[in-house]
């Protein structure tokens, strides 16, 4: 589980403590009590299991790990690599709700990988659409960059490549193949080649 980029430290008290009070605010269910029998794991211990927690459904999405049903508990592996400051930030914002997820993401793009991971990326466009030339690969990544409200500076950073080399791109020079599938994977778009 590798939810963000981390220093691969292990979390603080404090940053667990307020991991879990931002956990509560987001689901039905009663977190009694949490575990951490080792320094990259944790289990989280319920009081009571809601079967229509959503909120809960949305946070196994973003923490997979394995119930164990007869103590109410949750194990979660590879705590080291969580960001604990963003996803409690996360958790404090979108209350686990979908809509509020979304929009969190749109706002800002650091929230994006956790949308993602919890398969919750809006479609751009759910229409296929062809790329014959140049032009219709940069109309159709600088339309996805404006629907979801991005800077050339934010899709840099989602893609690791430079400003100049977006701007260039931008202004219908060629782009590298692996550099188009970065960008395209940055937006939540998919490529289809057919025969």
């Amino acid at each position: 589980m590798k939810l963000t980029e981390s220093n691969q430290k292990s979390p603080s008290p404090e940053e667990i403590t307020q991991f879990i009070n931002a956990l509560q605010l987001s689901i039905k269910s009663q977190v009694g009590r949490y575990t951490i029998p080792s320094s990259n794991q944790m289990i989280i211990h319920f009081d009571s299991v809601e079967e229509d927690d959503q909120g809960l459904l949305s946070f196994q999405q973003l923490f997979p790990g394995q119930w164990n049903k007869q103590r109410n508990s949750y194990f979660i592996q590879d705590t080291h690599l969580v960001d604990w400051q963003l996803v409690t930030h996360f958790l404090m914002l979108s209350r686990l709700q979908k809509d509020n997820m979304q929009k969190l993401a749109e706002l800002d793009n650091k929230f994006y990988s956790l949308l993602k991971k919890a398969n919750l990326t809006k479609t751009i466009n759910k229409q296929d659409k062809t790329i014959t030339t140049l032009v219709d690969a940069v109309d159709i990544v600088f339309s996805a960059i404006a629907k979801q409200k991005l800077t050339l500076r934010q899709v840099s950073e989602l893609t690791g490549l430079t400003q100049v080399s977006l701007s260039n791109f931008k202004a219908k020079r060629d782009i590298r193949f692996g550099n188009l599938l970065k960008i395209l994977n940055a937006l939540g778009l998919k490529l289809k080649v057919e025969d």
